[in-house]
């Protein structure tokens, strides 16, 4: 036997460690370069199959090892009492001492070198109070102080190696509300203690944390799934006060039950159930220094439904779960996510990006990133590419010095696309003895077509997120109705309400449509107060400028107006359900000539929760336009001064001139203005004469008219014309002039 099969048989025979290196990795002087970390790898499977287990990773004889606990083997078997242990050294499971109680759906943390199985279900959605506690060492179990109240689908983490944390709770199940509840259980004391709430009632979440600060990602929320992030900062001397404040929103498809662990300092998320039913396969990764989202290799398969991943050394293991279709799975599958000393990489392509003007310059720019812990000296190239022909039409190269951790922001220079172009831009970034090629290029699409492609009727829109030729512009309800009578309740009803003119929709005409209190409008009586991707069958021709869990019971209204060619339902300062401080005014335009117009004057709170478009009929044939489902894609996410046209086959408008005509007219004013001094308000852009300025208060009531100088300012003393003093809250400003209808926002603050 020659010697290269002899190391070859040594090599294939040695265990591999939970902190040795993954195979192939080859040392370079005081670096190292791997082939394989970047893919996850198969390991040693399951001896059979199983899903909605609980993970843990603990010490124990072999160093750290892996243990599962309960789940069941088949869609139509119990839940068990399972209790199995992988070991990294041997590459084995074995079977250890199962749980006194049969369940899954719970979770399973470490304490004190201890495993702590809390709650759960042996049905499903009837929670248990149950907690178990787990001696590896020992492999024997003993009693823990109950939750104080039965729970399943929550998530959990162990801060300080002290204290337990359980978080939220329950999923789409009836009789299984989504919870905004967060337990502590102090040990010592065997005592559970009530925490500051979640800023949302969250289910089927995931939860990590890092240092003092837990992190809470995807989940199912009152409005179905949901891909916001949330950052509570634990109180280090009151430890059941914490402080939640928004994280980057995961930039994917919103999910629940998806798995997580911690590996060296950051949070890795794998799998989960989309919107849609769907399982998915992605992986992504938290880092709490850029609180920033970063995608990873995909999963081998798709995978839910087993309750935390687990970190050992550096390496993330998933172990089997529910695939999308059955049988449950038994596969089981590392990734490596060591920290590198050489790693750089592209987070993105910053333009051009989705639709641009043409013959307009715009910067071609990318962020590229040190993630590694050595200065680099890294070369960076961009090119865009004519989809259509193939022609490259701009390249460009650059080097760049990058300290640890330091992210760039990199302009190679300007490129003026022409008209009717698809053209996709790649970066990528390259240093000597790069360990993590994964990250090294990133790519995005853009194009100077005009307006959005067309559904399957003909129907397009356009925006003022993007370069199109509309301008935002809220029409001011004149003499409103207000809508009261909701059937069933004005927390989820309907209103039909007539239209003043027989109204072109598809390939409908409609006389009256059905208000919902949810922030859509539709022909149907099916009522969903959760927002649902289109197309959504159940209902038919749906009109959603702001379709979510809306709350009329106790603020908040909807109005009807009627201003010519033009029927507005306008929603003024609507809270969200169960989130009162959440305020929104947004409107729908119905135009006798069949286009459909959004305006979003005021979204305050969160505002990555709605589903917005249009849909005609069940939305067969791809009749329907989906402009945004729970902030998919990123830059339709509303924000105040947004509009949104949709046109039906035939109505487009002109493409934009490569050289821009006079500057298009702008209100402007402070968004935000606190009471003792007046408001400044002036006019920038073209403008015929003098015209006033109208200040409307949110139920649309005339306050004040005010005169433009010549130099087209003009000032507000706050007060209405019977000189009395405006309370604090929104204020919309209102232009009108030839061809010209311009709108500001403000909200006047306690001085």
């Amino acid at each position: 036997m020659n010697l290269l099969a002899t190391l070859l048989i040594i090599l294939a025979s040695t265990p591999v460690t939970a902190d040795r290196p993954p195979p192939g990795k080859t040392s370079t002087g005081s670096r190292a370069v791997s082939r394989f970390d970047s893919e996850w790898q198969s390991a040693p499977p399951l001896p059979y199959a199983l899903a909605h287990h609980m993970f843990v990773s603990l010490p124990d004889s072999d160093g750290v090892s892996l243990f599962l606990f309960g789940g069941k083997r088949t869609a139509q078997g119990a839940m068990e009492p399972t209790c199995l242990r992988y070991s990294p050294v041997s590459g084995e499971w074995t079977d250890r001492e199962p749980m006194d109680h049969p369940r899954g759906i719970g979770r399973a943390v470490c304490l004190d070198s201890l495993a702590w199985v809390l709650g759960g279900c042996e049905q499903f959605g009837t929670g248990l109070n149950i907690v178990e506690v787990y001696d590896p060492r020992a492999d024997t179990w003993g009693d823990g102080p109950s939750l104080p109240e039965n729970a399943h689908d929550f998530a959990s983490v162990v801060w300080r190696d002290s204290l337990v944390y359980v978080i939220g709770g329950g999923n789409w199940a009836p009789g299984s509300p989504p919870s905004d509840r967060v337990w502590v259980l102090d040990p010592a004391r065997r005592a559970w203690d009530s925490v500051t709430p979640l800023p949302e009632p969250r289910g089927a979440l995931s939860a990590e944390v890092l240092g003092d600060t837990i992190i809470v990602a995807c989940g199912w929320t009152d409005s179905g799934p949901t891909n916001r992030t949330w950052l509570g900062v634990i109180n280090e001397s009151l430890p059941t006060a914490i402080t939640w404040q928004p994280g980057d929103t995961l930039p994917a498809a919103p999910r629940s039950r998806a798995l997580s662990a911690s590996v060296n300092g950051r949070v890795c998320l794998a799998g989960g159930i989309l919107g849609s039913g769907e399982v998915t396969d992605e992986t992504w990764q938290y880092d709490p220094g850029t609180d920033a989202w970063t995608r990873l290799a995909n999963l081998p398969a798709p995978v839910t439904d087993a309750y935390g991943a687990a970190g050992i050394g550096n390496w993330l293991h998933v172990a089997g779960g529910f695939p999308g279709t059955l049988p449950y799975s038994r596969e089981h599958h590392r990734l490596y996510r060591g920290r590198y000393d050489t790693d750089v990489g592209v987070c993105m392509v910053v333009s051009p990006l989705g639709r641009v003007a043409p013959g307009v310059p715009g910067p071609v720019a990318a962020e590229v990133r040190n993630h590694g812990t050595f200065t680099d000296n890294a070369s960076v190239r961009i090119a865009i590419t004519d989809t259509l022909s193939g022609q490259k039409v701009f390249e460009a190269d650059t080097s760049v010095l990058l300290g640890p951790g330091d992210p760039v922001n990199i302009v190679f220079g300007q490129y003026a696309p022409e008209a009717g172009r698809v053209f996709g831009t790649r970066c990528s970034i390259a240093v000597f003895g790069d360990e993590n090629p994964e990250n090294d290029t990133a790519t995005s699409r853009a194009r100077t077509t005009p307006m959005s492609d067309p559904d399957g009727y003909g129907y397009l829109y356009e925006t003022t997120q993007e370069p199109d030729t509309i301008r935002f512009s809220w029409l001011a309800p004149v003499s409103p109705d207000t809508i009261d009578d909701w059937e069933p309740d004005p927390d989820n009803g309907l209103s039909e309400r007539e239209l003043p003119f027989p109204f072109p929709f598809y390939r409908d005409t409609l006389d009256d449509i059905l208000v919902s209190t949810d922030g859509y409008l539709q022909t149907t009586e099916e009522l969903s107060g959760l927002n649902r991707p289109f197309p959504f069958a159940r209902m038919l021709n749906v009109i959603a400028p702001f379709w979510d869990d809306l709350n009329l019971r106790s603020a908040g209204a909807v109005t009807q107006s009627h201003h010519g060619n033009v029927a507005s339902f306008t929603w003024q300062e609507v809270p969200r359900y169960e989130a009162p401080e959440d305020r929104l005014t947004f409107q729908v335009l119905l135009y006798r000539d069949g286009r459909v117009r959004y305006n979003y004057l005021s979204l305050d709170g969160i505002r990555t929760s709605s589903s917005i478009g249009t849909q005609g009929l069940d939305g067969s044939w791809d009749w329907f336009l989906q402009y945004v489902h729970d902030a998919e894609p990123n830059n339709h996410i509303p924000h105040d001064s947004v509009s949104v046209v949709f046109y039906p086959p035939g109505a487009g408008v002109a493409e934009q001139p490569g050289v821009p005509g006079p500057l298009p007219a702008r209100l402007l004013c402070a968004p935000f203005h606190r009471a003792g001094g007046p408001l400044e308000v002036r006019v920038v852009g073209h403008l015929p004469g003098r015209p006033r300025v109208s200040v409307y208060s949110t139920d649309g009531r005339l306050l004040r008219s005010l005169r433009l100088n010549a130099e087209r300012r003009t000032t507000w003393d706050l007060r209405d014309r019977d000189g009395r003093a405006v309370a604090t809250g929104a204020y919309f400003l209102h232009l009108a002039a030839p061809g010209v209808s311009i709108s500001a926002r403000t909200a006047i603050l306690v001085r």
